[in-house]
């Protein structure tokens, strides 16, 4: 006999078939017997015993105990054989006696025996699904807005630079914000600075013939 903690074997072409016969096999876990083929044939040939606290899962296109041959489903009590065979009319591939078996040999199931068959479509799979893969994800952190505005301003003179630092006024935070000039002298705002800068430089000039014509006199002694 063999035992393990999983027994399987499986034969799984069209015309696939698996004999088992004399001794016993044995499987703490899960014991399966599988030939799903469409002409697919599980037969016992001899007796045997399928042992072990294992579920018992018989799969087939047929299942077939032989004229007088006996298998035991140990323990006893405990639970019954699984069987999966395909329907003809409304009757099972189960060929044996008892069981709710078709009655076309005298083989039976001894022991805890077997429950009644069920559609071959409806068995497990012979080996567990694999699980199915989990996908990853790759979270993108968009960057924040920026809250920042920014700006160039060009300035061609320092004349320029002074007339726009005349047209602005700090505001409630204290910052300083010079109006859009259209990133040029250019723009729709180019006339009006170069003629600020031009009155403050007349205003400058004035301011110097004022004070070079000023004589100063010389104090008594």
């Amino acid at each position: 006999g063999a035992h393990a903690d999983v027994l399987k074997a499986g034969v799984f072409g069209t015309n696939g078939v698996l004999n088992v016969g004399g001794g016993g096999l044995s499987a703490d876990t899960t014991l399966k017997l599988y030939a799903p083929g469409s002409n697919g044939q599980l037969n016992f040939v001899s007796n045997v015993t399928l042992g072990g606290n294992s579920a018992k899962i018989l799969a087939a296109n047929s299942v077939t105990i032989l004229d007088n041959i006996v298998v035991t489903i140990l323990p006893n009590p405990g639970p019954a054989a699984d069987v999966y065979v395909n329907f003809v009319s409304g009757v099972p591939n189960a060929n044996y006696t008892g069981s709710d078996g078709n009655g076309t040999t005298t083989g039976t199931f001894a022991g805890a025996g077997a429950n009644s068959p069920e559609p071959l479509s409806s068995a497990p799979p012979f080996d567990p699904a694999s699980p199915a893969p989990v996908p990853t994800r790759t979270r993108i952190h968009p960057r924040p807005p920026s809250t920042v505005r920014t700006g160039v301003i060009n300035v061609s003179s320092s004349d320029e630079l002074l007339a726009l630092l005349d047209d602005v006024h700090p505001g409630r935070d204290g910052r300083v914000r010079i109006p859009d000039s259209n990133r040029g002298s250019h723009g729709r705002n180019a006339s009006r600075f170069n003629t600020a800068a031009n009155l403050n430089a007349a205003r400058r000039a004035e301011q110097i013939r004022t004070a070079s014509s000023f004589s100063p006199r010389r104090l008594p002694q």
